[in-house]
């Protein structure tokens, strides 16, 4: 689901936990963010393409439950390394 006035994917607001993803590929931004990662340095530990990660991320492709879970693995590693 695209943000009609970013064209980005969208988010919800709570006033718990502040803006939240609403879908898989606004997860990814938001995580590949918070990690401190760009898209060429995940694509290139995950093995993957930064072409096909920024598709993902902007909602214009949908990626398997395998390629999220490298994707997924590798900012989880960044993640853990900045604590």
């Amino acid at each position: 689901m695209l943000d009609m006035k970013t064209g980005h994917p969208a988010t919800t607001s709570n006033p718990h936990t502040g803006s939240l993803p609403t879908t898989p590929a606004a997860g990814i931004r938001a995580l590949r963010s918070l990690a401190g990662l760009t898209i060429e340095r995940l694509a290139s530990e995950a093995g993957t393409s930064a072409s096909y990660i920024s598709r993902v991320e902007n909602g214009e492709r949908k990626a398997s439950a395998r390629w999220m879970g490298r994707v997924t693995g590798v900012i989880s590693l960044h993640l853990e390394d900045a604590r």
